[in-house]
């Protein structure tokens, strides 16, 4: 920290102190002095955070889930199919090919909001199911044009 000396300060006579100032640099300096001499913490000992808080970032790491990105779908009307067994209002179904997905991962649906309409008119179901490379969804009618959107997977969430 640079200092400078002996500069008048109040209205009173004879008084001369010392007057400090800092620039952005010291502060930066100051700080990287104290960073290295920090340990780094643990789940058992405190350092540049406590030991709890590392313990819940950890705890985060250990249980990251990931994601894809969004990826575009369509579903054409010769797209979806008559299940002859299904009890439920759902009646059809259409299935989505995804690569690599299981029946533990988790698939989130968003429609374009062009085909909104069609979707109601449908009663296209809310959620879907994933299955082996695929998701399905289900509708109580066949959609009388094009759908789409797009679809994210997350990896073992079910």
């Amino acid at each position: 920290m640079a200092k400078v000396a002996h500069l008048k300060g109040p209205e009173k006579e004879g008084n001369r102190e010392p007057v400090y100032f800092a620039t952005h640099a010291d502060y930066v300096e100051g700080l990287k002095d104290k960073l290295d001499t920090q340990a780094e913490a643990t789940p058992t000992k405190a350092g540049l955070m406590s030991s709890a808080d590392k313990s819940k970032l950890d705890s985060v790491e250990n249980n990251y889930v990931p994601r894809t990105k969004p990826t575009a779908f369509s579903i054409s009307t010769s797209e979806w199919t008559k299940n002859n067994s299904e009890t439920s209002e759902f009646i059809y179904y259409a299935d989505i090919t995804v690569s690599g997905l299981t029946s533990n991962d988790y698939a989130e649906i968003n429609f374009n909001r062009a085909s909104q309409n069609i979707i109601v008119e449908a009663n296209i179901c809310a959620s879907g199911e994933t299955l082996s490379g695929k998701i399905r969804l289900f509708a109580e009618k066949i959609p009388t044009a094009v759908i789409s959107g797009e679809y994210v997977i997350t990896k073992g969430a079910v």
